[in-house]
């Protein structure tokens, strides 16, 4: 094993398999997970052949299969995060206010208060949830921005 000097004279020892990362980083493949392989590609050019800035990760799955994917970057993935939000607000404003006339009609009660927080707290968890099972690991947001 190759090791290190540390200023105690010892040597540490490093694992195989830290090596082996960090020398696939620096030829631009990592094991992401078990048998799993992915390259990354930061910057290349496009057919205009001004750079594109968008990241690409290659996986190589156990079973031989590629699958190229373009990595979110901290941009789109805010403006994802802000529509999501927004579609969010709109539905908790639209649940308050319907909660509110069903009380002014009705005299209200702990009841409806219990069920407007109930009905807020399922919707807002389950959004994401339903999307992200359901709707192919998008939400709207995300499907929005790209």
């Amino acid at each position: 094993m190759v090791g290190t000097a540390l200023d105690s004279g010892e040597e540490a020892v490093e694992s195989p398999r830290k090596m082996s990362r960090r020398r696939s980083i620096r030829e631009g493949t990592e094991e992401i997970a078990a048998g799993h392989t992915a390259e990354l590609e930061s910057s290349m050019t496009n057919q205009s052949g001004a750079r594109d800035l968008r990241r690409r990760v290659r996986v190589e799955t156990p079973e031989n299969v590629v699958l190229d994917l373009e990595v979110a970057g901290l941009g789109s993935r805010a403006l994802a995060a802000l529509i999501d939000s927004a579609i969010l607000v709109v539905w908790i404003v639209a649940v308050v206010l319907l909660s509110n006339l069903i009380a002014s009609m009705t005299g209200g009660g702990t009841w409806l208060g219990a069920l407007t927080v109930l009905i807020l707290f399922g919707s807002t968890f389950g959004y994401f949830i339903a999307y992200e099972g359901f709707g192919r690991g998008q939400t709207p947001g995300k499907r929005f921005v790209g």
